[in-house]
């Protein structure tokens, strides 16, 4: 069978390389904070200057649910919602649906942060959701991570939107490369060329490419649908068949019916529920909701990320909310199990990669490098080949900009975090420190001869940063390797080790170039 012609190849080529030059900066910033993301969990612990050590729902909370309801407005107590937060706190919101001039149906109560160990009260606030939320300050750093991936920091529908376009760039990207790459099993075992040259970037690239091909199509995919299902296709949904409610929609699509009993009655034993959800599942939850508290009819859901057992999606286990007896496995969308629902659920756990623990984080994490080795030396080929062109060759400048200032920025967050963490805004000092370091990369970027000089003194930079954010961390009141040791908290030791790993390999390879450099100039002379 004949491949494609000469000139479909040309075109194919040509929409491969502006699929990934239109929006290059942003879907690197997108691969890059989506690698580091993958150890969002670890990343949370590792700044957690509060030393939480247990599991907060491996301790008795029924008790604590009921102490905390008697705190609240009784309007708020048919609703509750008991998450472990990923810092390692405990948090119980209490509320109901109210109208909001403006904004339609919306959650409404009262939420607190609680120690995990004592369920001492930590912070509480009433609001609406989701800025009724009390954060834990060493949550701050992951989170603000998190939400650099997922929306580019641009609140609401639009900052889903921008990841959503972007996903469906690189899966254009990925096939149109698919289609032009007409020995990708030699690629596969391609050796770099060295001399900085053209052969060399495309050996660069063809080798990152093909080696996270599948695991780039799964990332793009999954990530365009978890940017577009909630803020495109259920309001979309919710448009055509509910008037526009989004809350009536979303309930439509999750939430089985059931038969109404408003019946008094006293909630079941939560840590009975708890126990057996943990049975069941092989995992602790991460969320428990209690639907219709105080009634016959009431439910309790206990939804579980890791499906544990040896299962790779989530798990979300109903049980009586009256008499705690369990009754099904609800499904993530629709009322009855379908390969449809068993795929959605699937998604997160494909994206994240947090499906089989710290092992198959590992993997996601080092295919995620690859896959941003792919989209820089992809984009610096295609500057490359255009060098000669002054507006590309402006364009190289910014892109070496993009790839060294991305890094030093999130590392300029986690230094806002480190030094704001004994003040009370974290907040604040994360997005100073992002937004300082921006303008600092801008500086230098403005005073840079050409695009090599600008990415050493930038790789610089960064690796002496993350080099020194250990001893930071120390420095703000930072569990010490001795206490991580002999509190089982191996967080603390991985995210540091990685920090100086990557510092000592930049800087030995920015040596090893220095050095090839000056001895070529030596022999020029």
């Amino acid at each position: 069978m004949n491949g494609p012609s000469n000139q479909a190849i040309k075109r194919l080529i040509s929409l491969h390389g502006w699929s990934g030059t239109v929006l290059s900066i942003f879907l690197y910033a997108v691969v890059l904070t989506g690698t580091v993301s993958v150890l969002r969990d670890e990343i949370a612990r590792w700044s957690d200057a509060e030393r939480h050590i247990v599991h907060p729902f491996g301790q008795p909370i029924y008790a604590t649910v009921r102490r905390l309801s008697d705190q609240v407005p009784e309007a708020f107590r048919a609703q509750v919602r008991v998450e472990h937060a990923r810092d390692g706190s405990l948090r119980v919101f209490f509320y109901e649906k109210r109208k909001i001039p403006g904004r339609g149906t919306q959650d409404f109560g009262r939420d607190y942060l609680l120690d995990p160990e004592t369920h001492s009260i930590l912070a509480a606030r009433q609001g609406v959701a989701p800025h009724q939320r009390v954060e834990s300050r060493a949550h701050e750093l992951s989170h603000f991570i998190v939400d650099l991936h997922a929306r580019l920091l641009i609140p609401g529908r639009l900052g889903l939107y921008a990841t959503g376009v972007l996903g469906v760039f690189l899966l254009v990207a990925v096939i149109t490369g698919i289609l032009i790459h007409r020995h990708i099993l030699r690629d596969l075992f391609v050796t770099e060329r060295p001399g900085g040259r053209v052969v060399s970037l495309r050996d660069r690239h063809g080798l990152a490419s093909v080696w996270s091909l599948p695991f780039s199509i799964l990332l793009a995919f999954t990530g365009t649908f978890l940017s577009f299902a909630t803020s495109l296709g259920l309001p979309i949904v919710a448009m055509s068949a509910f008037g526009g409610d989004i809350d009536r929609a979303f309930a439509a699509v999750t939430t089985p019916a059931k038969v109404e009993n408003a019946a008094p009655a006293d909630l079941a034993d939560l840590d009975q529920v708890m126990a057996d959800a943990l049975r069941i599942s092989g995992t602790y939850p991460r969320l428990l909701t209690i639907e219709d508290a105080g009634r016959r009819d009431a439910r309790i859901v206990t939804l579980h990320r890791n499906g544990g057992n040896g299962a790779v999606r989530s798990h979300t286990l109903e049980f009586d909310g009256a008499t705690g007896a369990f009754l099904r496995d609800r499904p993530l969308v629709g009322h009855e199990p379908s390969v449809g629902s068993a795929t959605v659920a699937l998604m997160s756990p494909l994206h994240f990669g947090d499906f089989s623990g710290l092992a198959s984080r590992a993997v996601w994490l080092a295919l995620g490098t690859v896959m941003t080795i792919s989209v820089v030396s992809g984009m610096q080929l295609w500057l490359k080949r255009r060098e000669d062109d002054p507006v590309w060759r402006s364009c190289r400048m910014m892109f070496a900009a993009v790839v060294w200032g991305l890094p030093v920025m999130l590392s300029g967050a986690a230094y806002g975090f480190f030094l704001s963490i004994l003040g009370h805004d974290v907040h604040r000092g994360t997005l100073a420190g992002f937004l300082v370091s921006g303008f600092v990369v801008l500086v230098l970027s403005l005073r840079a001869a050409t695009p090599v000089e600008l990415s050493r003194v930038l790789r610089r930079m960064f690796a002496w940063s993350v080099l020194m954010l250990p001893v930071l961390r120390l420095q703000t009141g930072g569990v010490s390797w001795g206490e991580a040791i002999l509190n089982n908290i191996w967080q603390v030791l991985l995210i540091d080790a990685l920090c100086l790993a990557l510092a000592v390999i930049l800087l030995v390879q920015q040596r090893v170039q220095d050095r090839a450099a000056q001895n070529a100039l030596n022999l020029a002379e």
